[in-house]
């Protein structure tokens, strides 16, 4: 059963609330715990992630990424410099880069992406997979955007029960558009728990469409939190 918690907090507040609740979650587990990170705003509660209360196994990556090499586009190596990165590394935590490496295809590197995603799972079944996510302005979550042009497109993007991972071309809807991102399926089936950080006016129209009775994936994919296990959205955002 789906479980969707909006938490409302100053805006001085809002990443030292969501990275407070994120280290409970993760210091509160016993078990193995695969992280998976978002980029853009979502970083600025990185700092505020306190693990030193938790001496189990941390497996981290990202929920999406930028199919690029340059740092200064790629969510994974923008991460690695971050003082998060070297305290999880001081904890001997596990990492899955997900930069794409030489000449590798978009579909070798998301299938081995999925490969790894579903091999952790299966190598810890008893494990907790917690993501960070975001939400954009146009309703984006992760790396799936809105496609109102065809819904068919969109399904067949990020519906297919076989692809927990997939890579495309974005096109004019981004700045950078090769994309690789976990699908809906995964979202909906693999995610224990995720934090949802949502800051700025201009993320109020978003929140409105994931909040409305009645709405579409493709129009607004971030209505998908309303489909996932256990959701705590943290926005600085009367809705």
């Amino acid at each position: 059963m789906s479980e969707l918690v909006t938490n409302v907090v100053s805006a001085s507040d809002l990443a030292r609330s969501a990275g407070a609740y994120l280290s409970g979650i993760v210091s509160g587990n016993p078990s193995s715990v695969l992280l998976l990170l978002s980029g853009g705003s979502a970083f600025e509660l990185l700092p505020h992630i306190d693990l030193s209360g938790t001496d189990n196994q941390i497996t981290v990556s990202m929920i999406d990424d930028r199919f690029y090499q340059d740092p200064h586009m790629n969510n994974y190596l923008q991460f690695l410099d971050t003082p998060f990165a070297a305290l999880l590394d001081s904890k001997g935590a596990s990492f899955v880069e997900t930069v794409p490496d030489g000449d590798m295809g978009m579909t070798v590197f998301t299938d081995l992406w999925q490969e790894t995603l579903a091999g952790w799972r299966d190598f810890n079944p008893n494990g907790q997979i917690i993501a960070l996510l975001g939400v954009g302005a146009d309703g984006h979550t992760a790396g799936i955007f809105p496609h109102p042009e065809s819904k068919e497109h969109f399904d067949k993007l990020f519906e297919n029960s076989d692809k927990l991972v997939v890579g495309y071309d974005a096109g004019d809807k981004v700045d950078y558009p090769k994309r690789t991102t976990v699908t809906n399926p995964f979202l909906r089936d693999y995610v224990d728990q995720a934090i949802v950080y949502v800051r700025g006016t201009d993320k109020k129209d978003a929140l409105k469409k994931i909040n409305a009775k009645e709405g579409s994936l493709h129009e607004t994919p971030a209505r998908i939190l309303n489909e996932m296990k256990k959701v705590a959205l943290f926005t600085d955002q009367e809705i």
